[in-house]
């Protein structure tokens, strides 16, 4: 029912619906919320282009923003003991050997 109520699915149709139908429901519901989500996030890049453009007069790179799949660098095992070390030294720990 937690389902049906995220879906905006009223309660009198939740209890005629059969399960398949409940999960179609649900399914595109979801399909939607993520159309919805991507729509604002390409806007709202639009909209700080728009600004830095006209209102600071400075370009800025849109493709550079859009790329959500940016590749991180992998650590080899020294740069990740570092990073552990570093990240321990920050919140007060003490390295000790074993």
């Amino acid at each position: 029912m937690l389902l049906a109520a995220d879906a905006g699915i009223p309660i009198l149709d939740f209890w005629e619906m059969t399960p398949g139908e409940l999960i179609v429901y649900a399914e595109a519901h979801y399909k939607r919320r993520e159309a919805e989500s991507e729509e604002r996030y390409h806007l709202s890049v639009s909209q700080a282009y728009l600004v830095s453009r006209w209102v600071w007069q400075k370009r800025v790179n849109v493709k550079k923003l859009l790329d959500t799949k940016r590749k991180e660098k992998a650590m080899d095992d020294r740069a990740m003991l570092n990073k552990v070390i570093a990240m321990n030294a920050q919140m007060g720990g003490a390295v000790t050997k074993a």
